[in-house]
């Protein structure tokens, strides 16, 4: 048990239509990622960008209003890596594993065709090597109808010279070193290949759109 002492203003708080007061969802959020771990802080921050519970010019500012108090570093530190963009805590966590070393990792990046039809969409990916890293939860895309499927989505984007990597939840969160080692060198051989290995409508650009 921790004891924590807080001092609200008047616009932390908000009442329940049942007449209850409970603190607001920014508040909320910033209390607790002042108490959770690193990690955790981002993947709620990351759900509550998502959700439109909050926006960043909210977090911005709460930020600025904590400068100087106890913990207003680890907000500030959580807040300036969250990327709203992440649907699940599973993109979140392994964006955090590889941005030491990936950091043109985006999230849920488009791929298009030249008749702007979605071609796929990624998890993580990295435009400039072509790179795409799916995050498949504590479930992984195991069994003959879901290595069925990635196969098809493989066969999809192969022509637009794009390569996948898939992570499951234990790698991300118990082999941390591996993973991060497997993800860096198919980096690396993509960086190396350049263009050479995509057909030339796809390297010139004019074969795909992204957004």
């Amino acid at each position: 048990m921790h004891r924590h002492q807080l001092h609200l203003q008047l616009d932390d708080m908000v009442k329940t239509q049942s007449g209850l007061w409970i603190t607001a969802p920014l508040r909320t959020l910033v209390d607790c990622v002042g108490l959770l771990r690193p990690e955790a802080a981002v993947c709620a921050l990351d759900g509550a960008l998502h959700a439109g519970v909050v926006t960043a010019t909210d977090l911005t500012a709460a930020v600025a209003r904590l400068s100087g108090t106890p913990g207003c570093r680890r907000v500030a530190s959580a807040v300036s890596v969250a990327d709203g963009r992440a649907e699940a805590p599973p993109e979140t966590l392994t964006r955090l594993l590889l941005l030491p070393v990936l950091p043109s990792l985006e999230p849920q990046v488009e791929l298009f065709d030249q008749q702007g039809r979605l071609v796929a969409r990624f998890d993580l990916g990295d435009r400039k090597r072509r790179l795409a890293v799916e995050s498949d939860g504590k479930a992984a895309h195991s069994g003959p109808a879901m290595v069925a499927k990635d196969r098809r989505r493989d066969d999809r984007i192969e022509p637009y010279g794009w390569w996948t990597e898939r992570v499951t939840w234990y790698e991300v969160r118990r082999q941390q070193t591996q993973t991060v080692r497997r993800i860096l060198r198919r980096a690396e051989r993509l960086g190396a290949l350049g263009t050479a290995g995509a057909p030339a409508s796809i390297a010139s650009g004019s074969g795909s759109l992204w957004r």
